[in-house]
């Protein structure tokens, strides 16, 4: 949701309001207009998916609580109420729709270096397969890396690998 969020939301603004250049020699149709309004689009919509997430689906996948496993996860080792809450959940999709696009710069980056005007031919017109997920295996590294931490190295934390169900079966592998 945040990837794709990121950089749809993104280009429309970018499109619409885009005047300042992020990275011309890397991706020149990128601009800072388009990546703040993909970032905001995609941070207030992660927060809702977040918070909203139990009470769509109730126990479905892995949802605990009131406002399904996410917030689960990310609030129970914190308790600090709602505010505590928001705020990590704000930080954590903030940096993740960063991530996301840093992704795809960097998608951009080995294109131009090695003169590649699309990383395959599955998706004509989308630089392929790579370009589709760029932005996801870096939201990925960054999202494990978080729940990593969260899990393993913050001893202070409550144990919540008991509350963690799909991200704890991906970071214990």
């Amino acid at each position: 949701l945040i990837t794709i969020s990121t950089d749809s939301f993104a280009y429309f603004f970018g499109r619409a309001f885009g005047k300042h250049k992020m990275a011309p020699t890397i991706s020149p149709k990128k601009t800072w207009e388009g990546a703040l309004g993909g970032t905001l689009v995609a941070t207030i919509l992660g927060i809702c998916f977040a918070f909203f997430y139990g009470q769509m689906f109730g126990d479905t996948f892995g949802a605990i609580g009131d406002n399904g496993f996410l917030s689960a996860v990310i609030s129970n080792p914190f308790r600090y109420g709602r505010i505590g809450e928001f705020v990590t959940i704000f930080v954590i999709t903030l940096l993740a729709s960063v991530f996301s696009q840093i992704g795809d710069l960097v998608a951009s980056r080995l294109k131009r270096t090695y003169d590649i005007k699309d990383f395959g031919r599955i998706f004509p017109g989308h630089g392929g397969v790579l370009d589709r997920l760029d932005s996801a295996l870096f939201t990925g590294i960054f999202l494990l890396s978080i729940f990593t931490i969260i899990n393993d190295f913050l001893p202070f934390f409550t144990n919540i690998s008991e509350n963690m169900g799909i991200i704890n079966l991906l970071v214990r592998g």
